[in-house]
């Protein structure tokens, strides 16, 4: 019984994590749906929450500090309300920022499955992708209106997919079948490039070439220091098929999508190239996406700069969009620590950085399944991409990340190291 309840509140949380991304695809199809995904999943997850009744112990020796420090920004923020400029969209920001609290707070007081939770969310968002590829296709072919309403979910998907990826990659547990997980990462890396969103592309496929660097590394120095052990790089006969399998597949796909993948490979290409590029300086040449959240970011550095009490205490939740062009609605510098400058100031952005920094610094242990690998991606990525309201999924990793469940016994580490360093 008491697996039955862990696994029904995994899978209503993780409808609550991923409602943001299902809702886009009712509206392409014009389906009418009675309810909000989300405002229902987060009722139920309070709900289960209360019936609980008590806090699970569940984290790391050290959580107790993360989660203080968590609970010292998320207070400091929303009391901004009280002196923001904001009359109106202060409001709603006030209520989805405390869906953040929700998606950190609530595997910290209700047992979930975590291994569950990773492949549910894996093979949900392979399938989001795919599906989002194949309406992107006919958008391409036919011109069709209706997608231009949910064109936008490509950045979300991509970020996603970064995360899948990189956990994949460095899980020290299995997630799936060896096989599965090489089919998975394969798939995950390529929608990601086809898909062209600059951001998920360098920062996953960077941290990617950054964990397989370390791993040859260590494998180097364990050959050294234990020189009665011989450590190889086994290349499976499964590997071998799997990538003569994808090269195949990629031919097939090719040929029969030719013109549509030569797009998306284009449009990848021509949007990296431009990062890279001599003029990457001009802010003018780097395409309209660059251009536009540059501005943004300056624009936030100098409201942070304008005086000093605006600078320590900032103008207050759900202020930007009013500095930057007089409008009381959603605007947001694609930057969270300068739309927490801006919006709460250098103490905000102060119990902001404290919080990751102690994320990082106090979970030493090795993990099972979330790697540090995935916490870096998820800050890096809220450095240049997103609202803090839409970080539903950055605030339920990091929170998963301290799960006890999630650390790996330090016992016989260094003899599996050795016996068995995969690449």
């Amino acid at each position: 019984m008491k697996d039955k309840n862990s696994k029904i509140s995994t899978y209503i949380y993780l409808i609550f994590i991923l409602s943001g991304t299902i809702k886009p695809l009712f509206l392409y199809y014009d389906v009418t749906l009675y309810f909000d995904i989300t405002l229902v999943s987060c009722l139920l997850l309070i709900i289960i929450i209360i019936i609980n009744n008590k806090y699970s112990k569940v984290i790391f020796e050290n959580g107790n500090l993360v989660l203080r420090s968590f609970l010292l920004f998320c207070i400091w923020y929303l009391f901004t309300l009280v002196y923001s400029i904001s009359e109106i969209y202060s409001i709603s920001k006030w209520f989805l920022f405390t869906l953040n609290i929700i998606a950190f707070s609530y595997p910290l007081f209700v047992t979930i499955d975590l291994r569950l939770f990773i492949r549910a969310f894996v093979i949900a968002i392979l399938i989001s992708s795919c599906w989002f590829l194949v309406l992107y296709i006919q958008y391409i072919s036919f011109a069709s209106n209706q997608f231009e309403s949910i064109i936008g979910g490509s950045l979300s998907l991509s970020n996603l997919l970064g995360i899948i990826s990189i956990i994949l990659v460095t899980s020290k547990e299995k997630v799936f079948s060896d096989l599965g997980v090489r089919i998975f990462i394969v798939l995950s890396l390529a929608i990601i490039g086809l898909l062209g969103a600059r951001g998920p592309i360098i920062v996953a496929y960077g941290l990617i070439f950054v964990y397989f660097l370390y791993r040859i590394i260590c494998s180097i120095q364990n050959t050294v220091i234990f020189n009665n052990y011989i450590i190889k790089n086994k290349i499976r006969t499964k590997s071998i098929l799997l990538i003569i399998g994808v090269i195949l597949l990629l031919i097939l796909v090719n040929l029969y999508f030719e013109e549509n993948i030569s797009y998306f490979v284009d449009r990848s290409v021509s949007r990296l190239s431009l990062i890279f590029s001599e003029n990457r300086g001009n802010i003018d040449e780097m395409g309209e996406s660059v251009t536009a959240r540059v501005i943004l970011m300056q624009s936030a550095t100098k409201y942070l700069s304008d005086d000093f009490v605006h600078f320590l205490v900032g103008y207050g939740i759900g202020s930007f969009g009013l500095l930057f062009n007089n409008v009381d609605g959603r605007f947001f510098p694609h930057n969270i620590v300068l739309e927490i400058g801006v919006e709460a100031g250098f103490i905000g952005i102060i119990l902001l950085i404290a919080f990751f920094i102690q994320i990082i610094m106090l979970s030493t242990s090795q993990k099972k399944y979330i790697s540090i690998y995935v916490v870096i991606y998820l800050i890096l990525f809220s450095l240049h991409s997103g609202s803090l309201v839409d970080s539903r999924e950055m605030f339920a990793f990091l929170a998963m990340y301290l799960l006890k469940e999630n650390e790996k016994s330090n016992r016989n580490i260094l003899q599996k190291n050795i016996s068995n360093v995969r690449y």
